[in-house]
């Protein structure tokens, strides 16, 4: 109608699939699968953390805490122990790197926790910049599944059973274990080709 605009409506039929896909990495072989290991998670940025906690439980049954600031990390590894902590480089008040030296500086068993920075800094010298500052390795985001495989087969012993993953003759028991809310429409968030995202 002139003046007025007008509206379109376009139905896309979807069916839902099982999740045998995405719990394979690019190469082929399965996630390096590790359940009752427990990680830190550490980033100021709420989607990104359920994002990554989903990732982490549904492909590799791993129990995840997450924290929200520097401050919130370091009291939770003072309290509890844990395989691993993925540190984001970038958080106001306390940044992962000062995070990462006050925990190296309690010393014992917080000088050698394997610490991973979680980084978009593409700026060449971070790499080294990281390495220097008491954090063991990182990892780029946007986060990609082969990358994040890497890290976990070189930090993290694998247990071999496996869960059913879901159309194999059972309910995968580690499916949305830690996700009780579906997460928001973000343009992507898992892709098949082995990317995870939030744009």
């Amino acid at each position: 109608m002139p003046g007025k605009g007008s509206t379109f409506t376009v139905t896309i039929p979807e069916e839902l699939g099982d999740d045998s896909a995405i719990r394979e990495k690019s190469s082929g072989t399965r996630p390096h699968y590790a359940p009752g290991v427990s990680v830190l998670v550490v980033d100021d940025n709420k989607i990104n953390l359920s994002v990554a906690e989903c990732l982490l439980t549904d492909l590799y049954g791993i129990a995840c805490d997450l924290a929200l600031s520097g401050p919130e990390a370091f009291e939770k590894v003072t309290r509890k122990d844990y395989t691993l902590v993925f540190m984001d480089q970038m958080m106001p008040e306390m940044d992962g790197v000062e995070t990462a030296r006050r925990i190296r500086a309690m010393g014992g068993k917080y000088a050698v926790i394997p610490i991973i920075a979680l980084t978009a800094n593409t700026v060449k010298g971070t790499k080294e910049y990281l390495l220097d500052s008491g954090i063991d390795d990182y990892l780029t985001k946007p986060i990609e599944i082969p990358e994040m495989d890497v890290i976990l087969r070189k930090w993290i012993r694998e247990k071999e059973e496996m869960p059913p993953a879901a159309g194999e003759g059972g309910k995968n028991p580690l499916k949305r274990a830690f996700c009780p809310f579906p997460l928001p429409p973000f343009p992507k968030i898992f892709s098949l080709g082995g990317t995870v995202t939030v744009q």
